[in-house]
């Protein structure tokens, strides 16, 4: 029996949020280059390559649509639904084969604690237009409910969410991470058209050590 080519396409509007670690010495660059009438780019100044904090996918609040193809022919899944849990999709698995993708319920948690001697550089950037998809095969049909959708909580007690989610940064609580079929799970990666603007908060250590929004020109 031959294989079903499986794709899922995703197509987002939005914006990615990133998080970049700022050592003293690149906080003193920061501040000094925010003063220039054209200051250089933060990229040139900051070594750390970054954290991926939000990727712009949110099939739940979002403005993202999804497509399944099934050797490039589309499942319908107009008026589809996620499902919180495993056990509700497979209860009416039967009845809405093709109307529940199911969210999973071992979803996970941003995580990441920012070191005490450092600052932090969050960059939200915005786009009009993106697409990601993922493939799998298959040797039996395929139903929209064959699908589970791995979230990860963007609100959580990590520093990474305090300087994000809870500094009210980021545009939603859940980030798609992964797409499971047939206990093969496949990361989406966003291609973005272009950026339609940037923002920069800059978060630094008083002198207790908390992380505190401080206002700089920074490109």
């Amino acid at each position: 029996m031959s294989k079903h080519q499986i794709e899922i396409k995703l197509t987002v509007t939005g914006s990615q949020v990133n998080l970049y670690l700022v050592n003293d010495s690149e906080l003193s660059q920061l501040m000094s280059n925010s003063e220039l009438e054209d200051p250089e780019p933060y990229y040139e100044i900051i070594q750390s390559d970054g954290y991926q904090i939000y990727s712009g996918i949110d099939p739940i609040d979002g403005d993202t649509s999804i497509e399944i193809l099934v050797d490039g022919d589309p499942i319908d899944l107009d008026g589809y639904s996620l499902a919180d849990f495993e056990e509700e999709a497979n209860e009416f698995r039967s009845k809405f084969k093709n109307k529940m993708i199911r969210n999973s319920e071992n979803g996970r948690w941003l995580e990441g604690d920012i070191p005490k001697d450092m600052h932090a550089l969050v960059v939200r950037e915005y786009f009009k237009h993106a697409t990601a998809s993922v493939t799998f095969e298959s040797k039996k049909a395929v139903y929209a409910s064959d699908f589970e959708l791995i979230i990860s909580s963007t609100d959580s007690p990590s520093d990474f969410s305090e300087v994000t989610y809870h500094a009210d940064i980021l545009p939603t609580e859940c980030d798609l991470v992964g797409i499971v079929f047939d206990g093969v799970e496949a990361e989406p990666e966003l291609y973005i058209d272009n950026f339609k603007a940037q923002e920069f908060f800059l978060f630094v250590r008083d002198a207790a050590g908390k992380l505190k929004l401080t206002k700089a020109n920074i490109e």
